[in-house]
């Protein structure tokens, strides 16, 4: 009896083997597209919306990397990643002069005291100086009403008399011109002897709107060609609005617009958009689950608009349509419309890194119900430090072409005399193992066990 149980399940086991696939091939993905030619082994394809709408899971699993030979390439999925770019602006400057009417009277104490701390002397000396020091001095404006911009190094153009090597300034800022911090007391400006024109880049921090740059030492000549402010601009997030197309008038239910959300990568945002300028809708949404019987009502009210933003209008707000992939939904609107409001998504940034070291042209390939959890193989294996500071070169996709259809997006049962086949031998299987697990029982039984 054992041997023939032994040989059900093998011949169960080799019948699942030969219906399973155990090497994935680009057919196997609904869609492909060639990848652009590049002769570096890390290779980065940033993942458009257009691929990750027409994914089958949610998790971005079924996206991969084949070479022309059909084997698949690690690769790595993951965020795109934030870009940091240095630019330059040209800052207004303006030269400014004192005058001897800023004199004001020092004193300066010395105290002179003994091993247990008491007086033995003092002396004062009183002397008349400058104030504020700003003869030969220049006032910079930086751009601080633009939160955008934080300027945190200087590039300055100057000639001085006589051409020595070092200048010695003073750094300063303000905000209203008449109280200044100082930044450094003692900057030193370096002039080589063959410039006729001496540049160099000072590091500054400050969130104040004036700088004020003057000499500690006279000279014949200090005059101040150009100042250039430099700042850390932080590419973000880029927002790529994927539009669905225009919702659908439902028939059944008058005054109702159907819409689907039918993506797997879960959106960051919606909104509605319009065809003609200068539109506003105002409405309600209604979401339907497939295990629900009726539609309920999941955001009242709800105002879009196409309208220039200024200081009587608001921005127009993206909504936040949460649900799954096979919810249905409605739009009602509170009067009637003029034109059909379109539906837009707010997707993700992806992008896609692998590893070049198969046979080319490569080709990536999407949209695979059957496929699993991302390997994400490359992702321990490159150094993420190094990525973050230098840009790995980037490579496009071709002409998107279907590659196994769009059957592989969803699960397609078998015919259905292989499910039965496959019941009937699970209930044998039943059987046979409890005419065992009986026999046994009787045989212990007749040894007293």
């Amino acid at each position: 009896m054992n041997k023939v149980f032994l040989c059900i399940f093998l011949m169960l086991g080799s019948l699942c083997l030969s219906v399973a696939d155990s090497n994935a091939s680009i057919t196997d993905y609904a869609y492909k597209a060639k990848l652009s030619l590049s002769n570096d082994m890390l290779r980065r394809v940033e993942l458009p919306n257009e691929l990750l709408v027409s994914l089958a899971r949610q998790d971005l699993g079924d996206v991969t990397i084949f070479d022309r030979n059909g084997a698949m390439m690690p690769t790595w999925v993951r965020p795109r990643q934030i870009e940091v770019l240095r630019k330059s602006l040209s800052l207004k400057f303006n030269a400014f002069t004192g005058s001897s009417t800023d004199t004001a009277r020092q004193e300066t104490v010395t105290v002179v005291r003994d091993k247990e701390g008491r007086v033995e002397a003092y002396s004062k000396d009183s002397r008349s100086q400058l104030a504020d020091e700003v003869l030969n001095a220049y006032i910079v404006e930086l751009p601080v009403d633009d939160s955008e911009i934080r300027i945190d190094e200087l590039n300055i153009q100057w000639t001085q008399i006589p051409a020595r090597r070092l200048l010695s300034v003073r750094i300063e800022a303000s905000d209203d011109l008449s109280k200044w911090r100082v930044l450094r007391s003692r900057q030193n400006l370096a002039k080589f002897e063959n410039d006729a024109n001496a540049n160099q880049r000072l590091k500054i921090n400050t969130s104040k709107k004036y700088l004020r740059i003057s000499l500690n030492e006279a000279v014949d000549k200090f005059e101040i060609h150009s100042v250039e402010g430099h700042y850390r601009e932080v590419k973000k997030e880029a927002i790529d609005w994927f539009s669905l197309g225009p919702m659908t008038e439902n028939v059944e239910d008058p005054g109702f617009l159907s819409f689907s959300l039918s993506q797997k990568v879960r959106q960051k945002g919606a909104r509605f958009s319009f065809n003609q300028p200068n539109q506003l809708i105002k409405g309600d949404i209604y979401r339907k689950e497939p295990n629900h019987d009726r539609r309920k009502l999941r955001y009242g009210g709800i105002v879009q608009h196409n309208i220039t933003p200024s200081d009587e209008i608001e921005k127009n707000e993206p909504l936040y349509l949460q649900g799954s992939s096979r919810a249905l939904w409605w739009f009602k609107p509170d009067q009637a419309i003029q034109s059909m409001p379109m539906v837009d998504l707010k997707m993700p940034n992806y992008e896609l890194l692998f590893l070049a070291n198969g046979t080319g042209p490569y080709s990536i390939a999407w949209g695979n119900c059957e496929a699993g959890a991302p390997m994400n193989s490359l992702k321990n294996v490159v150094d993420k430090d190094k990525l973050q500071k230098s840009a790995l070169p980037l490579v496009y996709m071709m002409n998107i072409e279907n590659s196994g259809g769009v059957v592989r997006l969803s699960v397609q049962e078998g015919p259905p005399y292989l499910k039965w086949f496959f019941w009937s031998v699970l209930v044998v299987i039943v059987l046979l193992t409890g005419r065992m697990a009986v026999k046994l029982f009787k045989d212990l039984g007749k040894k007293g066990i």
